[in-house]
């Protein structure tokens, strides 16, 4: 992790009662540095806005292709979703 998100780590966890400090590892270059607590797990992501448009729709559906849905998988939630709300 970077040192600016180890610092938030760190103050996260000493006001919750716990002890922390920041110290200096090294890793491999094949190490995923994170850079927020999101990406570590510690926050939720912010909330994603519906489309807006049958366009945007059309875009959400393709990146649900993209990261290895499949189209039934796809459907099925897009049925839940018009179905239930």
């Amino acid at each position: 992790m970077t040192q600016g998100l180890a610092e938030q780590l760190t103050q996260k966890l000493n006001s919750s009662g716990m002890e922390a400090t920041v110290c200096d590892l090294f890793a491999d270059p094949e190490t995923v540095i994170h850079d927020t607590l999101v990406g570590i797990g510690e926050e939720a992501p912010a909330p994603v806005a519906p489309p807006g448009s049958l366009q945007e729709l059309s875009q959400a559906i393709e990146k649900c292709f993209r990261q290895g849905l499949s189209p039934l998988e796809v459907l099925n939630h897009c049925n839940k979703t018009v179905l239930l709300g």
